[in-house]
Protein backbone atom coordinates (compact mmCIF):
# COMPACT_ATOMS: atom_id res chain seq x y z
CA UNK A 1 0.00 0.00 0.00
CA UNK A 2 1.40 3.15 -0.89
CA UNK A 3 -0.08 5.40 1.48
CA UNK A 4 0.32 3.12 5.03
CA UNK A 5 -1.11 5.70 7.66
CA UNK A 6 -4.10 7.14 5.94
CA UNK A 7 -6.84 6.14 8.23
CA UNK A 8 -5.03 7.71 11.15
CA UNK A 9 -4.56 10.64 9.04
CA UNK A 10 -8.11 10.70 8.03
CA UNK A 11 -9.35 10.52 11.58
CA UNK A 12 -6.99 13.09 12.69
CA UNK A 13 -8.36 15.49 9.59
CA UNK A 14 -11.95 14.41 10.35
CA UNK A 15 -11.94 14.84 14.05
CA UNK A 16 -12.86 11.42 14.37
CA UNK A 17 -11.75 9.88 17.75
CA UNK A 18 -8.77 7.43 16.92
CA UNK A 19 -6.69 4.69 19.80
CA UNK A 20 -9.60 4.70 21.87
CA UNK A 21 -10.18 1.44 24.07
CA UNK A 22 -9.96 -1.77 22.86
CA UNK A 23 -13.38 -3.60 23.45
CA UNK A 24 -11.70 -7.16 23.31
CA UNK A 25 -8.41 -6.14 25.49
CA UNK A 26 -8.42 -8.75 28.28
CA UNK A 27 -11.29 -11.68 25.54
CA UNK A 28 -8.61 -14.71 25.57
CA UNK A 29 -5.36 -13.22 26.77
CA UNK A 30 -5.36 -10.31 24.13
CA UNK A 31 -3.52 -7.61 25.37
CA UNK A 32 -4.19 -4.64 23.38
CA UNK A 33 -5.79 -1.91 25.54
CA UNK A 34 -6.80 0.56 22.80
CA UNK A 35 -6.71 0.45 19.15
CA UNK A 36 -4.00 0.39 16.91
CA UNK A 37 -3.55 0.57 13.45
CA UNK A 38 -1.06 -1.86 11.45
CA UNK A 39 -1.01 -1.08 7.85
CA UNK A 40 0.58 -4.34 6.86
CA UNK A 41 -3.08 -6.01 7.75
CA UNK A 42 -5.36 -6.72 6.21
CA UNK A 43 -7.72 -6.70 8.23
CA UNK A 44 -7.21 -2.94 9.51
CA UNK A 45 -7.22 -2.02 5.83
CA UNK A 46 -11.02 -3.67 5.78
CA UNK A 47 -11.92 -1.86 9.02
CA UNK A 48 -10.75 1.45 8.37
CA UNK A 49 -12.39 1.66 4.52
CA UNK A 50 -15.58 0.61 5.66
CA UNK A 51 -15.24 3.54 8.29
CA UNK A 52 -14.11 5.79 5.97
CA UNK A 53 -17.44 4.94 4.01
CA UNK A 54 -19.53 4.92 6.36
CA UNK A 55 -18.72 8.51 7.66
CA UNK A 56 -18.79 10.02 4.13
CA UNK A 57 -22.15 8.09 3.48
CA UNK A 58 -22.97 10.18 6.62
CA UNK A 59 -21.57 13.54 5.05
CA UNK A 60 -23.38 13.16 1.80
CA UNK A 61 -26.64 12.05 3.80
CA UNK A 62 -25.95 15.40 5.53
CA UNK A 63 -25.57 17.58 2.26
CA UNK A 64 -28.97 16.56 1.29
CA UNK A 65 -31.81 18.83 1.72
CA UNK A 66 -34.03 17.71 4.80
CA UNK A 67 -36.82 16.09 3.70
CA UNK A 68 -34.16 13.88 1.69
CA UNK A 69 -32.31 13.05 4.82
CA UNK A 70 -35.01 10.86 6.11
CA UNK A 71 -36.99 7.78 4.71
CA UNK A 72 -40.79 7.42 3.87
CA UNK A 73 -41.63 5.90 7.00
CA UNK A 74 -39.71 8.91 8.92
CA UNK A 75 -36.20 7.65 9.86
CA UNK A 76 -33.02 9.02 9.63
CA UNK A 77 -30.81 7.81 6.87
CA UNK A 78 -28.16 7.50 8.68
CA UNK A 79 -26.67 4.50 10.46
CA UNK A 80 -29.39 4.39 13.06
CA UNK A 81 -29.57 7.96 13.34
CA UNK A 82 -25.79 8.12 15.17
CA UNK A 83 -22.42 7.67 14.71
CA UNK A 84 -21.52 4.33 14.40
CA UNK A 85 -18.01 3.38 13.86
CA UNK A 86 -16.56 -0.65 13.48
CA UNK A 87 -14.06 -1.19 15.93
CA UNK A 88 -10.41 -2.44 14.77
Amino acid sequence: MRYKNWYPDYCKKEGIPFGKNYVLNGYNGLNQPVEIWDPSAASDTVFGFANWLLHEYDKWIDSLPPEKRITSTGKSKKRNGKKQWIQL
